[in-house]
Parts: structure tokens; C-alpha cells; sequence
């Protein structure tokens, strides 16, 4: 089950625009990046569209102050130091969502969301741990390895 699914079957998403779902996130990466060193963050986008500035800087900023920062999709590995990641493939059922996972000691957060026909977005958030956890799962288990990254 992908995280949109996962946390959205106990969670109602609230449906807003592309600049409010980036803020939703963005609340995540802030309380994320006061874990310094022993926090990560994973994300998948919905394609692999550039990234809007905002949430690119985001991501660029983190890799400055956490662990680990890994994001699929949206050609963001290519685009900053630190940051890890690459394409989803054609076809993957994280395709068409966004999930941000932050991870750490004593804290743990997902925000997933899926853009709607009217360009909308859905899309909710959880820190119940559990799920947080099996969200991670599915993220990490997808990044390339350190053996193939260049």
C-alpha cells in the first residue's frame, strides 16, 4: 500500500491548493530539522517535473542540517549537495503522490497528498508512529543504493 493510501484510510484529507499542501509540508521539514544530525527526511513527487523553487530550497536547506535527505523523483538528487535519491519508475505506484516522511529520535511525521483533476491537491498528515514508520519503508526501500550512486 503507497502512503497516500496508508494514511488516508484514517486520515481525511483536506483539499487546498498547491501553496498550502507546500506549507503543510514545509511544517514537517521545520520540526524535522531540529533533529540535526540523527534526522532524515524522505520524499517522493508526484513525477518527474522539476521541482517548484520553494520546495526544492527546502529540501537543499535540510541536507544542510540532517542526516539524510532522500527524494525520488522530481530530479532533485541532481540538483543539490547532500541530496540523494533519483527517478521513480514508470509505472510505480507512488506515481502521482506526494509523500514527505520525517524521521528521528522521539519524532516522527508523514504528509502525503495526490493533485486533482481541478489542480487542487488532497492531502493529509500523521504522527502516528506506526504508520510514519511503514511510510519510511516504502520510500527507503526504493532509493539507489550508495553502491550506485556516481
Amino acid at each position: 500500500m503507497v502512503p497516500y493510501q496508508r494514511v488516508t484510510n484514517w486520515r481525511r484529507p483536506a483539499v487546498g491548493s498547491s501553496e498550502l499542501a507546500e506549507r503543510t509540508a514545509a511544517l514537517l521539514s521545520a520540526q524535522a530539522a531540529k533533529l540535526g544530525s540523527t534526522g532524515l527526511l524522505l520524499a517522493a513527487t508526484p513525477d518527474d517535473d522539476p521541482l517548484p523553487q520553494a520546495q526544492l530550497e527546502r529540501y537543499r536547506e535540510l541536507a544542510g542540517e540532517i542526516g539524510f535527505v532522500g527524494v525520488l523523483g522530481g530530479g532533485a538528487a541532481d540538483l543539490g549537495e547532500g541530496l540523494r535519491g533519483g527517478r521513480l519508475p514508470d509505472g510505480d505506484p507512488l506515481r502521482g503522490t506526494w509523500t514527505e516522511v520525517a524521521l528521528g529520535p522521539g519524532y516522527g511525521a508523514c504528509f502525503v497528498g495526490r493533485r486533482e483533476d481541478d489542480g487542487h491537491w488532497r492531502f493529509a498528515t500523521s504522527y502516528d508512529h506506526e504508520t510514519v514508520v511503514e511510510c519510511a519503508v516504502v520510500l527507503m526501500a526504493r532509493m539507489p543504493s550508495l553502491a550506485a550512486a556516481p
